[in-house]
């Protein structure tokens, strides 16, 4: 399926404008690598831009953009990869552009720094991984190609060997401009190898970054763009509410979700795609009522009202975040509600709340201090979406005491969380 013309966009509603999206996006990974693709990236900074792997092949996929200028395509990056020595096809297809390859042996340098069950990774191994990105990063500067963004996911690591991916932020320059720009940032890398040192070795420097940038922002008003239409309009606001919500990391200045909708790109820690695609292979929210907890932006409750819920409920306990939600449903006409609401409050919210189809509760539940509480809310209901912070069988064993019978796995986090779907089958 090709990508929709901007006139046909721009009349589509929200709701059809989503669904043809992903209906799109279904048809080219399928087109590209057959049924049973996994997404496993979106870029955090070109709109329309995802990674897709089978068990041996890699297909990087991006809308093609006529106001591009000549060397903006994945050709340019392909041309970096086979520079090093890496077989890549590059081709065109109705619309979108597609970068394949072979899958390549390894995990992520971040997957060893962030996985709860790696115990084995020590600060010696992050300075070996370090180091031998070094000589990597001199040959590449030798030929004059600057990476341009360092960044714990974009480095493989196998035993020994360390191997750069993802370059499309790379750029051909002189040999001195390529060393500057990866090395201290000059020349617009937003990950140079300094900040890669410390986010790896000195997690601590990398929360006083984001507390700098949180001050940064915090004040700024939101962008506003002459004769945006009002739907994305309304995003840009919700997302500059997030921004200044104490609903993320604390401190941090960044919504908690990345989204691309309508050709514009809303930045975020983590792509929703990531989030958004497994649940709604895994859960069916049509006719269903549905309550989220900690509903964070809303995109939960006001995807699944575009996917067949016929009513969405959530509730944060921060009122900034709650006005980003309401915003997001203005943007969607989705109708989905929201209210703030302190779990650990005097209200008994509990019978007030009861009875919905559907509960989800992503990350909630760690961070309460009686948890039994809203433990024994959840146990009331028939079906629940559930992310809880420990390993595997301790979380399937807790929803089983609650009397969920059936439970199955939708998602791995980039946290590495699992996001569980819990059912009562009456079996």
């Amino acid at each position: 399926m090709a990508p929709a013309e901007p006139d046909e966009v721009a009349q589509s509603t929200p709701a059809q404008h989503v669904q043809d999206e992903e209906a799109a996006w279904r048809a080219i990974v399928a087109d590209v690598l057959g049924d049973g693709a996994e997404l496993v990236s979106v870029s955090r900074y070109i709109t329309d831009s995802r990674t897709y792997r089978t068990a041996d092949r890699l297909a990087k996929i991006r809308r093609i953009d006529p106001a591009w200028p000549a060397d903006a395509g994945m050709e340019v990056e392909a041309g970096f990869l086979r520079s090093l020595g890496r077989q890549v096809d590059y081709t065109q297809r109705d619309g979108w552009e597609v970068s394949l390859q072979e899958v390549l042996p390894g995990s992520t340098f971040s997957s060893h720094l962030f996985d709860q069950q790696e115990t084995s990774f020590t600060t010696g191994d992050r300075m070996r991984v370090l180091r031998s990105l070094v000589p990597e990063l001199r040959a590449l500067h030798r030929q004059g190609i600057s990476h341009g963004d360092l960044r714990t996911d974009n480095i493989l690591v196998e035993g020994e060997a360390v191997r750069l991916v993802d370059f499309d932020r790379a750029a051909r320059t002189s040999p001195r401009r390529a060393a500057l720009r990866d090395w201290v940032g000059v020349g617009g890398s937003p990950t140079p190898f300094w900040k890669l040192a410390a986010v790896s070795l000195a997690p601590k420097s990398l929360t006083a970054a984001r507390r700098l940038r949180y001050q940064l922002v915090k004040n700024r008003p939101a962008a506003t763009v002459p004769g945006e239409p009002r739907d994305v309009a309304r995003l840009r606001d919700a997302w500059h509410l997030a921004e200044q919500s104490a609903a993320n990391a604390r401190g941090q200045g960044l919504a908690y979700y990345a989204l691309s909708y309508r050709g514009r790109h809303l930045s975020g820690e983590r792509a929703w795609p990531l989030r958004w695609d497994p649940i709604a292979a895994s859960v069916d929210f049509t006719g269903k009522r549905m309550l989220e907890l900690g509903c964070n932006m809303g995109l939960l409750s006001n995807f699944a009202k575009m996917h067949g819920a016929v009513e969405t409920h959530g509730v944060d306990h921060d009122h900034t975040i709650v006005d980003a939600a309401r915003a997001v449903a203005d943007a969607f006409q989705t109708g989905s509600t929201f209210e703030q609401l302190d779990l650990m409050g005097a209200e008994k919210w509990e019978e007030r709340l009861s009875g919905y189809d559907l509960v989800t509760a992503l990350s909630v539940v760690h961070w309460l201090p009686d948890r039994d509480r809203v433990l024994r809310f959840l146990a009331q209901h028939a079906e629940l979406l559930y992310e809880g912070h420990d390993e595997l069988p301790d979380e399937i064993a807790l929803l089983n005491s609650l009397g969920f019978d059936r439970v199955d796995v939708v998602l791995r986090t980039e946290r590495d969380r699992h996001v569980l779907y819990a059912r009562r089958t009456g079996g």
